[in-house]
């Protein structure tokens, strides 16, 4: 049953089953894009004999291709994926630049000078 779908489907159905969208999926498996998200998507619907995203992650956990989730249960992560967002690269996500690099900045324990004065 382990090898019903491929050791990428897995990571996919792995992140649907924290509740992650197809671009946060693509992001943390090293940049796919959101279409390439959708196709594995749609090939785990099709192997899991699933209608939609939740029914493909009920269908994972009833044949056992995923376990319960807990905080300390850190080993059913699938192999190479990254580490949760840095507070920097939650910084970089600002529009505005001058914002931006402030948020940076005190990502790396910058503080701003007496007076409050900004970047």
């Amino acid at each position: 049953m382990a090898d019903l779908l491929t050791e990428r489907q897995m990571q996919v159905l792995h992140l649907m089953s924290h509740g992650y969208e197809n671009r946060e999926i693509g992001r943390r498996l090293g940049g796919l894009t959101e279409d390439t998200i959708k196709t594995h998507g749609r090939h785990i619907l099709k192997k899991l004999q699933a209608t939609d995203r939740t029914h493909a992650v009920r269908r994972g956990f009833e044949l056992g291709l995923l376990q319960p989730h807990t905080d300390s249960n850190a080993v059913n992560m699938p192999r190479q994926i990254p580490p949760p967002e840095t507070s920097l690269a939650a910084a970089m996500r600002v529009t505005n630049p001058k914002e931006q690099l402030y948020a940076a900045l005190q990502s790396l324990g910058w503080t701003p000078p007496a007076g409050g004065a900004r970047v």
